[in-house]
C-alpha cells in the first residue's frame, strides 16, 4: 500500500514540535525570557528546537500542549500560511512537490502540508478535493483543496490558508457553510460540483501520478496561479497588483498564461499570451491577445471580447521604452497612435506602429468578435470627438454630480463614492499606504506577530498577504484610490458620455455607426480607426509593463511542452 515518503513523515514531526513551541509561547504571553525570544528571531527555524533548553525542549514536545485542539488548528492555521506561488514547480518541474521538498504551495500541496502536521498532532484529518468549488456571490470558480479535522466539537473545522477558512463547517448536499473565525465568525457558503476524499494510500498514489508527465500537465487544466505582481502602473503613480495564472486548455491545444487589470465602471482588460500546439506537439503559433472582460473566473475570463491580437515574436519593437512612461507621457503616447490614422508621412517607427494597429484590428474583423471591436471603436472615436483635446468631457464637478445620481441604481457606484469621500479626509488611506508600506520587507514579524514554525523565505510576502485581505468592492476601491489611478476619473468621463450622449444611439451596431457616420460625414472610417488606436495604444501599454513576466515562460517552455506532449485527454476529475 502506498503511503507518504518517508522524508515528509520526519518533516511533519519537526513542525509538530514548532506547532507546540507556538502553542507554549502563546500560553506563556509576556513570560518569555528575553533569551528565548532572540533566539524565536533567528531566520533558520530548523536551529531553533535543538537550541532549546533541554527542559524547554521537554515542555514543546508535551502531549498535553495538543489536548486543546482548537488552539492547535489556529496555530496550524496561522503558522503553516506558506507563499502561494506556482513558479517554484516550474522551476524544478516538479509540479506536485511533497511538503519537505517545496517553500511555495497551491491550495492542493498547502492542503497536503496542512493534512502530515494535523496527522502528527492527532486532529483526525480528512483531505478533500472539490471540482467547481465557488463561493456564494463570487466568480471564483474551480477545483479545491482543503482538510476538515476533529477538534472535539460537533461540527469539524476547516484549514484553509489559500481562501482563508478556520472553523465549523457544516456539509449539506453541494453547500459547505463556514462560521469562518479568520473573519469575525462571519457566516461563508461555497457550493461545489464533486467532491472526493483522500486517505494517506490513495494520496501518496495521486502524487505519484501527478509527478509524472502527464500527470504534471493534467494540473494545469484547472490553471494555477503564478502570482501577483504590482505591473497593473497605466493610468496610475503607483504599480497595483494583478493576478496571474498559467493553464493548459487540452481541447485547443494551447498553454496560456494570463492577467487581468481591475478597471471601475467600465470594462475590465485581461492579457493572454497563447502558444498553440500542431499535432506533433510543436509550438506552431504565439500571439498575445488583449479583452476587455466582465469578471476574472479563476484562470478564465468572463463576458470577454478580445479587443487586440499581436503575434508574440512583433512584441519586443513595439515597447522599447514605454514600461518607463509617466502618465502624462502615456497619455501622450495614446494622442500619437489616434492621430496615426491620418499622419503622413511616417518615420521607421511610427510606421512600425501604424501597421501593427491596422493588422491587429484586421485580425480581429475576420473573428465572430469582428462587430463588437468595430462598436468599442466608435464609441471611443465619440468619446474623443466630443472630448475635443481637452483634458476631460466634463468637470470634476459634473462627473462627482453624475456619479451621485448613478449611486441609486448601482451599488458599486455607491461604494466608489464612500471610498472617494474617505480618500479626501485622508485618514483612512494614510492608515492602509503605512499598512502596506510596513508589510514589504517585513520577515520576522508576519501579522503583527513572531514566527515561530517556518522559515521566513517559505512565507508569503506580507504586502501580497495584506492585498489578498482585501474583501468586497469597498475594500478593492479603496486600495485602488490609494496608489493615485488617474483612470477612475477617465473611467467616470466615459461613462456618463455613454450614458449622457450615446445611450440612444447605441443599442445595435448599425444604429451606432448610423450616428457615427452623422458626426464625422466623410471622415469616419479614420476617426474609427483613431478611436481603435487608442484603445491598442493603451492595450500596448499595459503589455509593455507585463511582458517580461508573460515572455517568462520561455525559461521553462521547453519542460512544459514535454508534459502536455504525454497528457492523453484522461484527466480523472474524481478518484477511480
Amino acid at each position: 500500500m502506498a503511503s507518504f515518503p518517508e522524508a515528509t513523515k520526519a518533516w511533519a514531526q519537526q513542525m509538530k514540535e514548532r506547532v507546540g513551541l507556538a502553542i507554549h509561547v502563546h500560553k506563556n504571553q509576556g513570560k518569555i525570557p528575553k533569551a528565548l525570544e532572540e533566539l524565536l528571531e533567528t531566520k533558520d527555524k530548523a536551529k531553533v528546537i535543538p537550541s532549546l533548553p533541554r527542559e524547554l525542549q521537554e515542555i514543546v514536545r508535551n502531549p498535553e500542549l495538543f489536548t486543546d485542539k482548537k488552539l492547535v488548528a489556529e496555530v496550524i492555521y496561522t503558522e503553516l500560511t506558506h507563499r502561494y506561488s506556482f513558479i517554484e514547480a516550474l522551476e524544478r518541474g516538479i509540479y506536485a512537490p511533497w511538503p519537505h521538498e517545496l517553500s511555495e504551495v497551491t491550495c492542493a500541496s498547502q492542503a497536503l502540508v496542512n493534512f502530515v502536521v494535523e496527522q502528527v498532532c492527532g486532529l483526525d484529518p480528512e483531505l478533500w478535493e472539490f471540482g467547481g468549488f465557488q463561493p456564494k456571490g463570487r466568480t471564483h470558480f474551480g477545483g479545491h483543496s482543503l482538510t476538515l479535522v476533529d477538534v472535539g466539537e460537533k461540527h469539524p473545522w476547516v484549514i484553509d490558508q489559500s481562501m482563508e477558512l478556520l472553523g465549523p463547517v457544516t456539509w449539506k448536499g453541494n453547500t459547505l457553510t463556514i462560521v469562518n473565525k479568520s473573519k469575525g465568525d462571519k457566516a461563508e457558503e461555497y457550493t461545489f460540483v464533486c467532491a472526493d476524499q483522500y486517505d494517506e494510500a490513495s494520496y501518496a498514489e495521486r502524487m505519484a501520478y501527478q509527478r509524472s508527465p502527464e500527470g504534471s500537465a493534467s494540473m494545469l487544466l484547472n490553471g494555477q496561479r503564478l502570482g501577483l505582481p504590482e505591473i497593473d502602473a497605466w493610468k496610475t503613480k503607483e504599480p497595483l497588483r494583478v493576478p496571474w495564472f498559467l493553464r493548459y486548455d487540452h481541447d485547443a491545444r494551447s498553454i496560456i498564461t494570463l492577467m487581468g487589470f481591475e478597471r471601475p465602471l467600465m470594462q475590465k482588460r485581461g492579457l493572454d499570451l497563447c502558444m498553440r500546439l500542431n499535432q506533433d506537439g510543436r509550438i506552431e503559433e504565439e500571439t498575445v491577445r488583449g479583452y476587455f472582460y466582465r469578471e476574472l473566473g479563476w484562470v478564465e475570463f468572463l463576458g470577454k471580447y478580445p479587443v487586440v491580437e499581436i503575434p508574440a515574436a512583433e512584441i519586443p519593437s513595439l515597447i522599447p521604452g514605454i514600461e518607463e512612461f509617466s502618465i502624462e507621457e502615456q497619455i501622450a503616447f495614446e494622442e500619437k497612435a489616434m492621430a496615426l490614422a491620418t499622419a503622413e508621412p511616417l518615420d521607421r517607427a511610427s510606421q512600425h506602429l501604424r501597421d501593427a494597429i491596422y493588422a491587429s484590428y484586421e485580425r480581429l474583423q475576420a473573428t465572430r468578435f469582428g462587430d463588437a471591436v468595430k462598436k468599442f471603436a466608435l464609441v471611443e472615436a465619440l468619446y474623443q470627438e466630443k472630448r475635443n483635446g481637452q483634458e476631460y468631457v466634463y468637470s470634476p464637478v459634473v462627473r462627482k454630480r453624475g456619479l451621485e445620481q448613478m449611486q441609486h441604481q448601482d451599488a458599486y457606484v455607491k461604494d466608489l463614492l464612500r471610498a472617494m469621500k474617505d480618500l479626501q479626509r485622508g485618514r483612512k488611506f494614510k492608515e492602509r499606504v503605512q499598512k502596506l508600506q510596513r508589510a514589504k520587507g517585513r520577515q520576522i514579524m508576519y501579522r503583527g506577530r513572531r514566527v515561530y514554525i517556518l522559515d521566513p523565505q517559505r512565507l508569503e510576502d506580507p504586502a501580497v498577504q495584506e492585498y489578498l485581505s482585501i474583501d468586497g468592492p469597498l475594500a478593492k476601491l479603496e486600495y485602488m484610490l490609494a496608489h493615485k489611478p488617474r483612470f477612475i476619473d477617465d473611467a467616470i468621463d466615459r461613462i456618463l458620455f455613454v450614458q449622457w450622449e450615446l445611450a440612444q444611439h447605441a443599442g445595435t451596431l448599425e444604429s451606432l455607426e448610423a450616428y457615427a457616420r452623422n458626426v464625422f460625414g466623410n471622415r469616419l472610417e479614420q476617426e474609427l480607426m483613431r478611436g481603435y488606436a487608442r484603445i491598442f495604444a493603451e492595450f500596448l501599454g499595459h503589455i509593455a509593463h507585463a511582458w517580461e513576466l508573460l515572455s517568462s515562460l520561455g525559461d521553462y517552455k521547453k519542460d512544459i511542452v514535454k508534459k502536455v506532449q504525454a497528457y492523453q485527454g484522461t484527466h480523472p476529475q474524481q478518484k477511480a
